[in-house]
């Protein structure tokens, strides 16, 4: 069952580079939002200067980035020799790859949940106004918009090497903040959280504040945008089904 193989790679993962990423980011996220918030100068009343740093530059640059090495990290551990063996043991190929998906999946919801506890520790600090409801719900949508990225990575790591992947993310997260604003970013994964935190967090895709009555600052985007990653999720996990099958099948 692949929550047996889901098991194997968490604790897989316990000594690998993708463990020590779980610590070393968030940190990393909270020194670099806060010297944005100090190049931002003061923040308006009712809103974070610090908020808005940290969740324009997160789905903008540091999540694509960081998806990125964990789908990486986790598919290179494997050497040809243990696919092999799996593969002698009858080992579901598909539950070996989805298994890792899932991994993938729930560190980058840990990162996300540290990284939200940093920020609403620091706003309090600085004083700075911030609705922990408004935070938790920023931080779901993070991880749902996130997925689809995590999947085109998977996609990726069977055709290209890992610094192809991780500039192909790098490049497509910061276009985002050009086509996010554009009709075109239904067709455009990395738009989606951009998207999302303009209509939860008042942001705009290039780190403004929104005003409420702006077209992108409506809540009733938020359900849209939920209905289009659910879409994207689905779409990308049966072709990326396809792929590990169309694999199997010529290495038989």
């Amino acid at each position: 069952m692949i929550i047996h193989e889901i098991k194997t790679e968490l604790l897989k993962e316990k000594r690998s580079a993708n463990s020590k990423l779980l610590i070393i980011v968030p940190i990393i996220f909270a020194l670099f939002s806060l010297v944005m918030n100090l190049l931002m100068g003061p923040s308006p009343n009712g809103r974070s200067n610090f908020v808005a740093a940290a969740f324009n530059w997160y789905p903008l640059m540091i999540l694509p980035s960081i998806i990125s090495l964990f789908v990486c990290n986790i598919i290179n551990k494997e050497y040809s020799h243990h696919i092999i063996l799996n593969k002698m043991c009858d080992y579901k190929l598909i539950n070996f790859y989805l298994s890792k998906c899932f991994v993938v999946v729930i560190e980058t919801a840990i990162i996300i949940l540290i990284s939200s506890v940093l920020t609403f520790i620091i706003c309090k600090l600085l004083g700075q106004y911030i609705l922990l409801s408004q935070l938790l719900m920023a931080s779901l949508a993070l991880l749902i918009g996130s997925i689809p990225i995590m999947l085109i990575s998977f996609i990726l790591k069977y055709v290209f090497n890992n610094i192809f992947v991780i500039i192909i993310n790098f490049i497509a997260g910061l276009a985002a903040s050009i086509v996010s604003t554009s009709k075109l970013w239904i067709l455009y994964p990395w738009s989606l959280n951009l998207r999302f935190m303009a209509s939860i967090l008042k942001i705009h895709p290039n780190g403004t504040f929104l005003k409420s009555t702006d077209k992108l600052a409506q809540v009733i985007n938020t359900p849209n945008i939920l209905v289009i990653s659910v879409l994207d999720c689905l779409f990308l996990l049966i072709f990326y089904i396809y792929i590990i099958n169309l694999k199997k099948d010529k290495s038989e």
